[in-house]
C-alpha cells in the first residue's frame, strides 16, 4: 500500500462525538461518529458514502456551547460547514461503513 504524507497543519486530537451532518441546512440529517480534529478539520464515520468535494454541515451533538467554536474542545467546532476530503470504505456488507475526512470552510 502506498503511503500518503501527512498534510495535517496542526495537532490532531482523538474524540469521538455523536455527529449529524447535512447536504444542506434543510435537508435530511445522517448520523455518524467523530473520530478525531484539528483546527482545520476533522474525521468521522458514517454508513454513507459521501463523494470528495461535497460541501456538508455538521453538528456536533453533545457540545453545549452556544458559539461556532468550543473553546475547550482544542478546535473542534460546535457546527460548521466542511468540504469532503476524502472517503474510504472500511467496513463491507452487511452494514458498510466509511471513514470520512473533511476540512472546515471557515477556520477562523
Amino acid at each position: 500500500m502506498k503511503e500518503t504524507a501527512n498534510q495535517r497543519q496542526s495537532m490532531r486530537y482523538r474524540s469521538n462525538p455523536t455527529l449529524t451532518f447535512q447536504f444542506s441546512m434543510f435537508s435530511e440529517k445522517y448520523r455518524a461518529k467523530g473520530s478525531d480534529h484539528s483546527e482545520e478539520g476533522l474525521s468521522f464515520e458514517s454508513s454513507y458514502e459521501i463523494k470528495p468535494g461535497t460541501i456538508v454541515f455538521i453538528r456536533r451533538n453533545e457540545c453545549i456551547q452556544s458559539g461556532l467554536r468550543c473553546e475547550d474542545c482544542k478546535g473542534c467546532k460546535a457546527i460548521t460547514f466542511a468540504t469532503i476530503k476524502w472517503c474510504t470504505k472500511v467496513k463491507e456488507l452487511p452494514a458498510e461503513k466509511y471513514r470520512i475526512g473533511a476540512r472546515y470552510l471557515y477556520t477562523q
